[in-house]
């Protein structure tokens, strides 16, 4: 239904056999549900992760500076050719894990968050069309008690304004 733009991996499709309970002569009927499903990165995966309108850029610990990776710089790259010439703004939030203090934290993700957004001028989005801010280490997507969790927190979030 939605190939070839989205990969079978990112969506989950269940079907199940309902009765109708407003008529007992109607019988069973067929029904099916749709969800997106939870993308868990390991450490060998890509650092992008997709949603609706957000991009997730995963950070390696204590830096500003993400990994260097050819997808995620093609990626961008696409995603700004893409939306140069429309009116799209982009909001980038720069995220922590709870490793140090709350004013360093801030200040990391911040620090995130401008060198995504120095990415995006770069390929031609004009400054006045992004918007950056840090939250430091509230919001975490995952769990801070182990490594994978926050690895998952130390991320950059592009959300495009369409």
């Amino acid at each position: 239904m939605m190939a070839p733009e989205l990969p079978a991996n990112r969506t989950r499709l269940a079907a199940q056999m309902v009765t109708d309970s407003l008529s007992e002569t109607s019988g069973p009927m067929a029904s099916a549900g749709f969800s997106w499903s939870k993308m868990v990165l390991k450490k060998e995966d890509s650092a992008i992760i997709e949603s609706d309108q957000d991009v997730i850029l995963l950070f390696p610990f204590n830096s500003t500076e993400r990994d260097r990776d050819a997808k995620v710089d093609a990626y961008l790259k696409e995603l700004c050719i893409k939306h140069k010439s429309l009116n799209t703004t982009f909001n980038v939030v720069g995220y922590t894990d709870d490793v140090g203090t709350d004013e360093e934290n801030k200040a990391l993700g911040l620090g995130r968050a401008k060198s995504v957004g120095a990415i995006l001028q770069s390929n031609g989005i004009a400054a006045n069309r992004i918007s950056i801010s840090s939250q430091g280490e509230a919001n975490p997507v995952a769990d801070n008690k182990t490594e994978e969790g926050r690895r998952q927190n130390r991320r950059v979030v592009i959300t495009v304004n369409r």
